[in-house]
């Protein structure tokens, strides 16, 4: 069963089926690249394997698993991707065709993330200063 406390903040499914859409065909890596950015992955290794798919993307290389995985071993330095997941990727299943539809509940949940962490931060300078609500309220 699926933690729905989480949902306001991330899709899983809908990161993977936009990396999936990436993966299969290279005339959806332009899509994905005007609108998303690495950090608006909630999951890590999600981001690792965009930046590594733009990568490839810009030097004209096919992507398979195999340069895919290479390029990856390359930039993660924590090992949060493991081989198997490239696999994975490359054999979900998501409907390509719907990768505007991916992109927009990604870059959605990256929106109320920020929203998030832009109240939390503002939250604490209200909690921790003597600064004037007027102020406070101008950088809200």
């Amino acid at each position: 069963m699926k933690d729905k406390s989480q949902s306001y903040i991330s899709n899983v499914d809908a990161e993977i089926a936009l990396l999936h859409s990436m993966l299969v065909d290279k005339v959806y890596i332009d899509d994905a690249v005007t609108e998303i950015i690495s950090d608006d992955f909630y999951f890590g290794q999600h981001g690792v394997v965009y930046n590594a798919i733009c990568y490839l993307h810009e030097r004209n290389c096919n992507i398979d698993p195999i340069t895919l995985w290479e390029e990856i071993t390359k930039r993660d330095q924590d090992n949060i991707v493991k081989k198997a997941y490239i696999e994975f990727l490359f054999d979900t299943e998501a409907l390509a065709s719907n990768i505007k539809e991916y992109i927009h509940i990604v870059k959605s949940k990256a929106k109320v993330r920020q929203t998030i962490k832009y109240a939390s931060n503002l939250i604490e300078i209200a909690k921790n200063t003597d600064t004037d609500p007027d102020d406070l309220l101008a950088h809200a």
